[in-house]
C-alpha cells in the first residue's frame, strides 16, 4: 500500500469514501492534468443528502457506472483478480464499455465527468489508468493512484476483516486481502494485455477502445491547454525536463501527511449543479 495520500483531490462524503479528482497529474508533455473535470469514485447508492448537495457543487454533467456482480472463486482470490484485471481489456463486452466511457470523456459539453464502481478501485482503477495514460501521465503517476484506493479503504477493510473473524465467517482474513486491496499486478497484468493484443497502448486506444486520434486530441486540449502537442514528447525532452524540476514527481502526487479526521471537503468542490442537467448513466 502506498505511504501517503492525496487529500487535496479527494471529494469527502458520509457515504462513499473513494471518489477524488484525477486532475492535477503532470503529463510528458509538461503540462499538468485540470482539476475538477474528471473524477472516480465507489458505490454512490449510500449518499446522504449533505453529499448530494457537495456533488452537485462538482458541476456534474456525466456519471458512468461500471458496477457488476463478481463471483470470489474457489478461495484463488489473487489469481482472479488478474483475470478479472485482463478481462477488462480481453472481454469484448467491457471494452465496448470501457470505449463508450472514454468517447463520452472526449466528448464536447460532457465534462465535469464522474465515473464510479463498487469500490472505486477495480474498474474505476482502470478507467483512471486509461484516461490518465492517454493524456501523457507518466507509468509510475498512473500506478500510485491506483494504489490510493488502499489508504481510503485501510479504516473500513480493517473493520471487515475483524467482523468476519469475530462472527466464525472467514477462520483467515488474510484470504480476502486479494480482494479487498490493490496490487500492482493487477494494474500490471491489464496493460500487459492492451499489449499483447494491440502491439502498444496507442493502438489499443484506437482499435480495441474504438476512439479515434481526432477524439483524443480533443480530450487533451479540454485537460491540458491548447500547448499540447498531438503525440508525447521524446524522451529525451522528458529527461531534460526532469532534470530542471527535480521535485516535480512529488509535487505532481500532492502527497501530504494528514490524518482524514483533518479533510476539508467544501475546499474540493465546485459551483451548483446547472439545473436542467441529467447525468448519464452507463451500466
Amino acid at each position: 500500500m502506498t505511504a501517503h495520500w492525496a487529500p487535496s483531490r479527494h471529494v469527502v462524503l458520509d457515504g462513499a469514501v473513494n471518489v477524488r479528482d484525477i486532475g492535477g497529474y503532470r503529463t510528458s508533455y509538461g503540462l499538468q492534468v485540470t482539476r475538477g473535470r474528471v473524477f472516480r469514485g465507489d458505490a454512490l447508492s449510500q449518499l446522504t443528502g449533505p453529499d448530494t448537495e457537495r456533488l452537485d457543487r462538482l458541476r456534474l454533467r456525466t456519471v458512468i457506472d461500471f458496477r457488476t456482480r463478481r463471483d470470489l472463486g474457489d478461495g484463488r482470490a489473487a489469481e482472479l483478480m488478474v483475470e478479472i484485471s485482463r478481462g477488462f481489456v480481453a472481454d469484448a463486452q467491457q471494452r465496448e464499455a470501457f470505449g463508450a466511457a472514454l468517447r463520452l470523456a472526449c466528448s464536447a459539453g460532457r465534462l465535469p465527468l464522474l465515473y464510479h464502481c463498487s469500490s472505486g478501485k477495480d474498474r474505476a482503477g482502470w478507467m483512471t489508468a486509461i484516461v490518465l495514460t492517454a493524456l501523457g501521465v507518466p507509468r509510475e503517476l498512473v500506478l500510485r493512484d491506483y494504489l490510493l484506493s488502499n489508504d481510503f479503504h485501510r479504516t473500513e477493510y480493517q473493520k471487515l476483516r475483524y467482523d468476519l473473524v469475530k462472527t466464525g465467517i472467514v477462520a483467515d482474513p488474510e484470504l480476502l486481502r486479494p480482494i479487498m486491496e490493490q496490487c500492482a499486478t493487477y494494474l500490471g497484468a491489464a496493460f500487459e494485455e492492451a499489449e499483447r493484443r494491440y502491439a502498444s497502448f496507442g493502438r489499443f486506444l484506437a482499435d480495441g477502445l474504438e476512439v479515434s486520434g481526432a477524439m483524443l486530441g480533443e480530450l487533451r486540449r479540454t485537460l491540458l491547454g491548447d500547448l499540447v502537442p498531438p503525440e508525447p514528447v521524446s524522451l529525451a525532452f522528458r529527461l531534460a525536463l526532469a532534470a530542471a524540476r527535480p521535485h516535480a514527481a512529488q509535487d505532481d502526487i500532492g502527497e501530504q501527511h494528514e490524518e482524514q479526521s483533518q479533510r476539508d471537503g467544501d475546499r474540493h468542490v465546485g459551483q451548483p449543479l446547472r439545473r436542467g442537467m441529467v447525468p448519464q448513466l452507463i451500466g
